[in-house]
């Protein structure tokens, strides 16, 4: 399996405002999961992580992310990369839901990139996004497993109470997700979501 992670031309695909999270997750030497390596830029913020006493998740370092913004406006585009390395496990969240603000026709987006090592975990469980009247969302999951790995993710959104003379929710919402599996157990997946309010 390649280390690395396709993340492709996203400030082309999505917008011109890029905010970036970038984190690889270890074992140290007592078989405990850290944080190895890290970026971020605004508005990103992390937590420092923190451990469950329950013993099937001893170990296990669970990071709160949080957004130094109101929320995301047109054109604005996040980014988010997650590696394990083997053995490795992590449980990304979010402290409250992302709002998308009205984006005249203009979207703003999100973008997740996960990749697990052999033996690793990772579970990446945001809040749900509030759309709110108006808005125009696009998100995409991409995620890269090696045989071994296991894996748990979420992506949802919510709708905003719309204004009394309002006919609209929010404008459009795309999800994009992708699983790419070692050839022995199943071939690239994909599947692609778009929703609209009425």
């Amino acid at each position: 399996m390649s280390n690395n992670i396709n993340t492709g031309n996203n400030n082309k695909t999505f917008g011109s405002s890029t905010g970036k999270l970038h984190l690889t997750f270890a074992l140290d030497p007592h078989g405990k999961t850290c944080i190895n390596k890290q970026y971020s830029s605004y508005p990103f913020h992390i937590c420092r992580p923190f451990y469950l006493d329950d013993e099937e998740a001893k170990g296990m370092a669970t990071i709160y992310t949080q957004s130094c913004s109101g929320g995301l406006y047109s054109k604005d585009h996040l980014q988010t990369v997650i590696e394990a390395t083997p053995g490795a496990q992590a449980q990304l969240t979010t402290q409250a839901s992302t709002i998308f603000h009205r984006s005249k026709q203009t979207p703003a987006s999100q973008a997740v990139f996960i990749r697990a090592g052999d033996r690793a975990l990772v579970e990446y469980l945001p809040d749900p996004a509030i759309l709110f009247p108006g808005s125009y969302l696009k998100s995409e999951i991409r995620v890269k497993i090696s045989p071994t790995a296991s894996i748990a993710l979420c992506d949802s959104f919510m709708a905003h109470d719309k204004p009394n003379r309002s006919r609209l929710y929010f404008g459009y919402g795309r999800n994009n997700g992708e699983l790419r599996l070692p050839r022995e157990l199943y071939h690239d997946s994909s599947v692609s979501q778009y929703f609209q309010s009425s």
